[in-house]
């Protein structure tokens, strides 16, 4: 059974420009003599820390509640939630749609949304959002060998 987890995408991005920041407060500091900027570019480090640290667990708890399984057997599998949870269990031969979307930075970072529908319904069963490769995602869920 193969298992796919969400991106971490955010936690990334976020700790990123943090290390843009902090590195653009130390070289105002250092060409910086009379230390106009270093109490704004202080606090506003302080604050990039901050975001990253809360998108850092957020991320990571989103990463361990949502997730989805690929069975041999041709099962598919969303799972949600850590206290509440929710679990989706399709068939392959009962799918119908299967619509990936990635915008911009999922084209830049590699990650995207997964969308599943069977026959009978008018929205999306399972809705996937950020998955690392989601074309690789697809072509699992279809049961496509990618041993080439």
């Amino acid at each position: 059974m193969k298992v796919i987890r969400p991106s971490t995408v955010r936690m990334e991005l976020a700790w990123k420009l943090t290390g843009i920041v902090f590195l653009l407060y130390l070289v105002l500091s250092i060409f910086d003599p009379l230390g106009e900027w270093s109490p704004l570019l202080a606090g506003f480090t302080s604050l990039m820390v901050l975001i990253s640290i809360v998108l850092t667990i957020a991320d990571l708890i989103y990463k361990q509640s949502h997730y989805l399984k690929i069975g041999e057997d041709g099962t598919i599998v969303w799972h949600e939630g850590i206290v509440g949870k929710e679990e989706i269990r399709l068939k392959r031969q009962d799918i119908r749609t299967i619509k990936v979307k990635q915008g911009l930075l999922g084209r830049i970072f590699g990650y995207g949304h997964v969308f599943i529908a069977t026959s009978g319904t008018d929205d999306y069963e399972i809705k996937a959002y950020r998955l690392k490769k989601p074309f690789i995602v697809e072509a699992l869920i279809k049961g496509e060998d990618l041993s080439e």
